[in-house]
């Protein structure tokens, strides 16, 4: 099995007071699939992006082969990555099954309130892949981002 992660970095966002803590919730759906739990935390100094977790309403997909998840955004009509992982076996005998946990990444690079708020209004997951015999598979999802708490 081939796995790879890549992963950009929220470093060079301004959140205001160097003591400032904001915690934003994402999630969505799309009759298909729902993305919920997922959190972004910025911190003076210290962001995380919890991608939640993922269910699959018509059961889990099974006998994959390959697959790939990305978490994304628009800036200025360009698509931005924030998180993007795959997975993928050689072989005709073993099968990958996606797991429910998206992961934790301590880095997203959002170098402006711009980029910022453009994430906040466009943050898409996606969600790719082949089966074991050839057949694919394509999710995308508008997650919703709601604020949940900010404190000096």
């Amino acid at each position: 099995m081939v796995l790879f992660t890549s992963l950009t970095g929220c470093n060079g966002i301004r959140i205001g007071g160097s003591n400032r803590v904001e915690v934003y919730s994402f999630s969505g759906g799309n009759g298909a699939i729902t993305l919920n739990n997922g959190v972004i935390i910025l911190a003076a100094g210290s962001q995380k992006f919890i991608g939640g977790n993922i269910t699959f309403l018509g059961g889990a997909l099974t006998d994959i082969k390959l697959y790939i998840t990305k978490f994304y955004f628009f800036l200025d009509g360009v698509q931005t990555s924030i998180k993007v992982d795959a997975a993928s076996v050689e072989g005709s005998t073993a099968n990958l099954s996606i797991s429910s946990e998206m992961g934790t990444s301590s880095a997203v690079t959002l170098q402006s309130e711009k980029a910022w708020d453009s994430l906040k209004n466009s943050l898409h997951f996606s969600l790719r892949g082949t089966y074991m015999n050839g057949g694919t598979f394509a999710y995308d999802i508008n997650l919703n981002v709601k604020e949940v708490f900010s404190a000096e």
